[in-house]
This record gives C-alpha cells, sequence and structure tokens, in this order.
C-alpha cells in the first residue's frame, strides 16, 4: 500500500469520527507531569504544549495520557 493511501485512510478516519475536532497537529509536546490529588489516590496529569510556529506554550490538565510516538517500529500494511 503506498504512504498517498495510507494518508487519504487516515484523514477519512479522522474526519468521519469526529478525531479533527479534538486532536492538536503542528503542536511540539514539552512536558508531562503526573499530579497526585492530595483528597484521593487519583492520577491526573499536567501537559504543556507549544504550537510550531509560536514561541508560547499552553498548559492544560488531563485524566489520562496516551504516548504513540511511534519511534523505532515497524509498519506492516497488509
Amino acid at each position: 500500500m503506498h504512504h498517498t493511501q495510507v494518508l487519504e485512510y487516515l484523514k477519512s478516519y479522522s474526519t468521519h469520527f469526529g478525531v479533527d475536532d479534538v486532536v492538536e497537529l503542528n503542536t511540539v509536546v514539552t512536558r508531562v507531569h503526573p499530579l497526585k490529588s492530595h483528597n484521593s489516590k487519583k492520577v491526573t496529569w499536567e501537559v504543556t504544549t507549544r504550537k510550531v510556529d509560536e514561541k508560547e506554550s499552553q498548559t492544560s490538565h488531563f485524566d489520562a495520557v496516551v504516548v504513540c510516538n511511534g519511534y523505532g517500529n515497524s509498519l506492516f500494511l497488509n
């Protein structure tokens, strides 16, 4: 399968399932830090990001973080 077909599939998938509305492209994650609550064992995450073409960063808080960098993996498409 050619990489252009994979790109078109991913674009179609993200549009169909609304992923475009929740994913920030052209963004660098500069810091991910766990925050423990004093009242419970729950951990939240503080994530600092910066747009590629901007100098200022932004910090947000999340209940979960998933790292999907793909580095060092071999892609197999059937």
